[in-house]
Formats: C-alpha cells, structure tokens, sequence
C-alpha cells in the first residue's frame, strides 16, 4: 500500500481522548441542566470553576479532534522513544454514539433496560482496548533502506515487525513509513497477518522514487485494530534513514564520441612514458623502416616468415573539466526546473563515461547552484558513486556564480585540459549574458570553454535517454 501526501487509516479516524473529552464537557453540561435545580446552591467560585473545567474540555477535544494523528508526527519523529496513539474509526465512532443514547435514554427516561444495554455494550469496549494494548506491549518495527539509488528506478524498503512476548502473538498489524523529499511526503504501508510470540517477520514495499536528491524515511506508526476494530491504537518508532537518488543517466551518441575524439586530437598532451606497456595493445601488423626493434613480436615472425611488429594506440584522454551552472529564476516554470533536471543527467552521463573510459585522466567538477561545490577523482566504482552523490545534492538557484566557474577553470587549466560548461541558462536571454561577459573577461587566458545549454535542441543528436 502507497499512498502520497497522507491518506492512511488514521485520516479516516478521530482522537479517541478529544472524542471521550468533548462527551464528557456535553455530559456535564447536560447534567447541570437536568439536575440543577436537585443540587445545593454554589457558591460563584464553585461554579466558575464548573464551567471551566465544561469549557476547557470542549475546547482541548475539539482540537485533538481537529488536529487528529497526523499533525503529531513531526513532533514526535524526532524523539527517540515509542509514544502511543489511540484513534477511534468510523466503526467506533457509531458505536460510541449507540452508547450515549443509551446512557441519555437512561438518564432521561429511567430505564434500567437502556442501562443494561449501555454497560453490555461497554464491556466489550473496554475488553478490545486491553486487548490492542497487550498486541503492541514488547512489540518493535525495524526498517531496512538502499543507501542510494537512480531516479526512475524502484527500490525495495524491508519492514520487519520483531515480537518479544513470550506467549502471545501478535495480530492484525499494520506498518506505516513516511518518504519526505522537500516537504513532499509518501506514505506507504504493509500488513503483518500474524507475528509469533519470539519472532520476526518481513515485509517489502516498493517505491519509485523519480527525482534526485535526498529522501528521509521516518516515523514508522504501527497500528492495530485487532480484535473487533472500534479503536485504533498506534504506536510511534523513531527509525530514521536516508536514500540518496542519484541523477538520472543517459547515453551518449556517436556524435559525441566523435567530437571528443577530434578535441582530444587537438589537445596537446604531453605523456610520461613509464615504461613499454603504458599504451594499449591494438594489433599485429607488418615491420615498417623506423619502427622500434622493441616492438617485434619473434614467435608471430617465425610463424609467418616476416617480421611483425605490435602496435599499439593511445588509451589516455585528456583531463576534464567539468563545469555546471545551475541556474534558476526566483519564480521558475515546470520548463525551468526540467531544464535543471536535464543539465544534472547529461552532466552526470558525461563524467561517468569520463570515469570508466579514461585510463589516467583526471576529472574535476565545479557545480555553482544554492551552493558551490567542488569534486575531483580519477577512474574507479568508488569516484563515480561520490561523484553522483555529489550531483545528486546539487541546488538550483537564482544567485549562482558563474563568473566564479570560469575563474576556477582558469586557475586549474593546463593544455592537457578539456573545459566544458553546461549552464541552464536559455541562449539569447538576458540571464545568459553573464556567461558570454564571464568568457570573454578571461581574454586570451586559454581556449574558451565549449559552452552547451541544457535544452532538448541543445542536446539534440549528443544525448539520449537510456
């Protein structure tokens, strides 16, 4: 069960003490009317006090009625203890009301029959409160989340209801967890049929969570209406955890490939041969006049009577630098905030292939967003986790710096050094201009950064979505 921005049993239920508060304050209220003139003369102090106590009944059970279950748990998410709940269902509420016209009819009409009635009927009440009581006592749930995933992807989260009763099991359980992204939140819950006495069980939901960033599990509620479902009773477990989803990925076309081939053939880059298998083993081919002696292959020679020689190709790229403007107006569009989305995914796609395609280069990252942020790895499972964490954190905003992306580029530039800028900025809007004045306030301080707009005519034969 998954339901977003609420929606659990516990928004179809009331408070079950601001219920039991506002029926006490019209009790009293009622009882002062029929008996007032059988009771002595109060003195005012005496009935102030009265009609104090009626009032401030009817107003804090309104508010617990008002304010039901769910506003409680911000407050309680953050302390590290169980705290009870109890709620009444629409079931009980009928049932509470049965037993008022009982009561009234007893108290109005003088019937010992209606209050027969009314204590048959409160027996059983009272009977499935200790029961629910006794199902949650020595009862905990524990959770088990992915410490990250991609967007669009769906992840599995583990819920297991452990019973330390040494006799008695536990029925009916339900297990609500929230999802709160931004102050966007999901709820999504699972039922346990039957727990054993000193035992566990597992159960899974699945949620696809399609934007990046960091999502909070917490509070779990677990609830039961176990046996005859007139109360709700509940139980908070502060069990905090966190899922960060990386950006989504992409694929790169040919056409890109090419034009980095064709950059990185322009790049001068000068190498430091460490020793004779620094570059990659391409293939056999024919002796040439020139060619090293080194590089003969004896066994393949024999074999063919003429000499042959290994040949081999450059593997290395040249060291990236990636910079990121994500740029954002105070009051975006849905078209601004997929444009941020979009300029992540080809970011992110792009230092991925960096990472697992390159030998030896070096990829530095520059994000100007809410705030500045700085990455550097080389090849390996471990950059390219930090690496997508690292944009998958990322924030837009209105005041990001691109003049100080353009400076760093500059401090750390060398010429064996790829710039490319990918801004979220739109082309031939004013928000654009303070890329062109950052560019050319650099002068003739290196090659200008190849400048990619994050749109889809943009991107249009570069990128695809997987």
């Amino acid at each position: 069960m998954t339901q977003s921005n609420g929606g659990s049993a516990a928004e179809r239920s009331v408070s079950l003490p601001g219920a039991l508060a506002v029926a006490s304050g019209c009790g009293l209220l009622l009882g002062y009317v029929k008996f007032g003139a059988a009771l002595p003369v109060w003195n005012p102090l005496t009935r102030t006090v009265f009609f104090v106590a009626i009032v401030f009944l009817e107003v804090w059970g309104i508010g617990q009625l008002a304010r039901g279950g769910g506003a409680r748990t911000a407050k309680e998410g953050g302390r590290r203890k169980r705290r009870p709940r109890i709620m009444l269902p629409v079931p009980g509420m009928a049932y509470i009301a049965i037993m008022v016209v009982m009561f009234l009819g007893h108290v109005l009409g003088q019937s010992p029959l209606l209050m027969l009635v009314f204590a048959m009927m409160a027996g059983p009440f009272v009977l499935n409160g200790w029961v629910m009581l006794s199902m949650l006592k020595r009862t905990r749930v524990e959770r088990r989340a992915p410490p990250f995933a991609m967007a669009g992807e769906a992840i599995a989260v583990e819920l297991t209801v452990v019973n330390d009763k040494r006799w008695l099991a536990s029925w009916s359980m339900e297990v609500w967890d929230r999802v709160v992204r931004d102050g966007e939140e999901t709820r999504a819950g699972v039922l346990f049929a039957r727990v054993p006495p000193r035992s566990r069980r597992s159960e899974i939901y699945r949620l696809k969570l399609m934007r990046r960033g960091r999502y909070t599990f917490g509070p779990l509620e677990l609830t039961t209406r176990f046996p005859m479902g007139l109360v709700e009773r509940g139980v908070w477990f502060d069990e905090p955890a966190e899922t960060i989803v990386y950006p989504r990925l992409g694929r790169l076309t040919s056409r890109w490939r090419r034009e980095r081939l064709r950059a990185a053939e322009l790049t001068r880059r000068p190498q430091p041969h460490r020793g004779a298998f620094d570059d990659e083993f391409h293939h056999l081919r024919e002796h040439r006049w020139g060619d090293n002696p080194r590089s003969i292959h004896w066994r393949t020679s024999a074999r063919q009577g003429e000499l042959m020689v290994r040949e081999f190709h450059e593997s290395r790229e040249p060291d990236l630098v990636l910079l990121l403007d994500l740029w954002l107006p105070r009051r975006p569009s849905d078209e601004d905030l997929d444009r941020v989305e979009l300029a992540v995914s080809f970011a992110a796609t792009v230092c991925v292939e960096q990472l697992r395609r390159s030998y030896d280069a070096v990829l530095e990252v520059r994000i100007a967003g809410r705030e500045f942020s700085r990455w550097s790895g080389r090849q390996g499972t471990a950059a390219v986790e930090s690496m997508l964490k690292t944009l998958a954190l990322s924030e837009a905003a209105a005041a990001a710096d691109v003049g100080r992306l353009i400076d760093e580029a500059t401090a750390i530039r060398a010429q064996a050094v790829r710039t490319l800028l990918v801004t979220t900025r739109p082309p031939g809007d004013d928000a654009h201009a303070p890329v062109r004045d950052a560019i050319e306030k650099r002068g003739g301080r290196g090659s200008p950064p190849r400048v990619i707009v994050a749109a889809a005519e943009s991107l249009d034969g570069l990128f695809r979505w997987e």
